[in-house]
Parts: structure tokens; sequence; C-alpha cells
């Protein structure tokens, strides 16, 4: 944990899998880590008499992986393939097709063409909005696929074809789906959303699961003029999904999220 640029303190979690720290209001830099997962940096401003929640969530680090091909598909956008099968979009903005002409009509292509029926995960990082046409269409390896609560869009024919496509992470509030974004997937495509985000419902045609992370944490006491920030016990944490027979995000092959949540208490 920093603030003003300098290190604070090391949290660590006791054995039931939580903290408490007493702390003055202001700026924090959280640097979160578990092992097996890449590290998360979160901002977060502690203020006085409020309290705050923020989630946000782990990668898992891929092991004796390395990058075979990468490249731009944005002003601020880059893509890359890992030899674990994984193909990572990351930056902030609009991922911008190119286009080439066939039989008269412009088909969009992307820098990854060439790879994507390697590509067994897809993961797009926080900062993306769109999964523009066409995408990750007729990927013969995709299995499953994790979106940002950043994304608002996902385009005609995204993901048409992966007939191996069985589970997709959303970490935010439904975007617009077109029509056949999905078309000819897996029969058991289940779209996976956090509980508490909006928009679900009006999401036609789709197996929906919705992903629980719940939390509880242990009551801590705050000084006067002071703010305590508490992480949520692990062992109490659950991620379930409802409906389905698949793997819950954040175990097995289905999705590599490991949640964190993070309660800012004011006195």
């Amino acid at each position: 944990m920093y603030h003003n640029g300098e290190r604070q303190d090391v949290l660590t979690a006791d054995s039931n899998g939580a903290y408490s720290i007493t702390l003055p209001e202001g700026e924090y830099r959280l640097e979160i880590t578990a092992s097996g997962y890449e590290t998360k940096t979160v901002v977060v401003t502690v203020k006085r008499n409020e309290e705050t929640t923020v989630e946000t969530f782990l990668p898992l680090r891929s092991t004796d992986s390395e990058i075979v091909a990468s490249g731009k598909c944005g002003d601020n956008l880059t893509w890359s393939v890992s030899s674990d099968g994984t193909l990572t979009i990351s930056g902030r903005g609009t991922i911008v097709p190119g286009y080439e002409d066939f039989l008269g009509e412009k088909i969009a292509t992307y820098g990854w063409d060439d790879y994507i029926d390697y590509a067994a995960k897809i993961v797009i990082r926080d900062g993306i909005t769109n999964v523009p046409e066409g995408a990750f269409a007729y990927s013969v390896s995709l299995k499953t696929a994790i979106i940002p609560a950043s994304v608002t869009s996902i385009e005609s024919a995204a993901f048409a074809g992966c007939a191996k496509l069985t589970a997709v992470y959303f970490l935010g509030n439904a975007p617009e789906i077109a029509a056949d974004a999905f078309d000819d997937c897996s029969e058991e495509l289940t779209l996976y959303h956090l509980e508490g985000t909006t928009g679900w419902d009006k999401v036609k045609g789709y197996r929906l699961s919705v992903w629980k992370a719940t939390s509880s944490s242990e009551e801590s006491s705050a000084k006067e003029g002071s703010e305590t920030v508490s992480k949520a016990s692990a062992a109490d944490r659950n991620t379930e999904a409802e409906s389905s027979s698949e793997g819950t995000p954040g175990t097995g092959d289905t999705a590599d999220i490991y949640p964190f949540v993070i309660l800012m208490a004011a006195a």
C-alpha cells in the first residue's frame, strides 16, 4: 500500500482470510497480489464519514508461456497471442479493424487473424470499449472469453461460428449485443454476469447465469478522524453459477478471475 508516493504498509490476510488497518483519509494506491495471479494496482480515495466498496479482479498468471505474436489494433490498443493459447487485448479505446475487398464487399480484418484458430481463451482488458464485427469469428479452439465492464457493445458476428465457445464472463453491466454476435456457437454457451450488474433482463436468446461475488468481513472500529480499510474474508467469499453446471470463475479452465472486495469505512 502506497500513500503520497511512499510505501506505507504490507497487508497480509490472517488465518481467516481477513485484515484491517487504520489510516488517515487521503488517496492510496493498493497493490493486490495472490499466489498464481497477476498483481493489480487500484487507486482509492478514502474520505471521512463515507464508505466505498471497490471490486477488482486479478487475471491468472500464465506459466511457461511466451508471446508468439503481437501488434496494434487501435491508436492506444495492442494485442498479443501467447504460447498457452491466450489472445489478450489491452489499452484504452475502440478496437479498429482493417478492411479488405472480397467479391466487391469490404470484410473486416484483424492483426490476429492468422492466430485466431490457436486462441483457446480471449482476455479483453479494462479500458477497451467494444468487440467489433467478426473480431473472433470462427475460431476452432476458443472456449472462454472475458469481457470487462468498459465494453459497451459487442457487434455483428463478433464470436460467430466459435463452436467450442461455452463460457463468456462479463465484469460489468450488459453491453449492447448484436443479434448475431454469438451465432453458431456451442449449444452450451453461457453468458455469466456479476450479481448486481444491470441490463441483463433485456438480453434475450442466451443462457444467462448470475455469478455471485459475495463477501463478509469482520467488524472493525475506526478512531475519530481516521479511516479503516477491511479486506473481505477470502474464506467466506463465494463465486457460483446458479443455472449452469460449468465451473465457476476463478477455478479450473473456465476463467482466470480472482475476485477481491475492498471495503473502505470512514469514522
